[in-house]
C-alpha cells in the first residue's frame, strides 16, 4: 500500500527561495531510490512560513530504507538546526535552512484519478 511521508517544515523569512533552490538541486537523488514514487515541495500561498515536503513511496518499508541509506545522509547532512529535526530539507554546506521539522506519515486509503 502507498505510503505518503510529509515533513512539514518552518522556513524563516527571507531563505524562500534558496529552500526551493537546494530541495530541486537534490530531488534527482531520490528518483533512483527502490520504492520511491514521487515528491512535491508545497509553498504556502499565504503569510504562514509552515512549508510542506511530500513524498510516496511504495511502501513504508521502502522509506524506511531510503531514511536509513547513505543518500539520506548526504542530503539531510548538518542542515536542520532548533528542534525536531527529523524531516528533511536539503543543504550545500551553506548551512540550516529551517527551523523546525515535524514528520507525518499517511497510508493511502482512497484515491481518484
Amino acid at each position: 500500500m502507498t505510503t505518503v511521508m510529509i515533513n512539514a517544515i518552518t522556513v524563516p523569512p527571507g531563505v524562500e527561495d534558496e529552500l526551493a533552490k537546494r530541495f530541486e538541486a537534490q530531488s534527482a537523488l531520490l528518483s533512483g531510490q527502490q520504492g520511491f514514487v514521487d515528491f512535491q515541495l508545497l509553498r504556502p500561498t499565504d503569510e504562514r512560513n509552515r512549508w510542506l515536503v511530500v513524498s510516496r513511496w511504495d511502501s513504508a518499508a521502502s522509506y524506511d530504507a531510503w531514511k536509513n541509506s547513505a543518500v539520506f545522509d548526504q542530503m539531510h547532512r548538518g542542515q536542520l538546526s532548533g528542534h525536531g529535526h527529523s524531516g528533511s530539507s536539503p543543504t550545500h554546506g551553506d548551512g540550516p535552512l529551517t527551523i523546525e521539522s515535524e514528520v507525518w506519515s499517511f497510508e493511502v486509503s482512497t484515491t481518484t484519478a
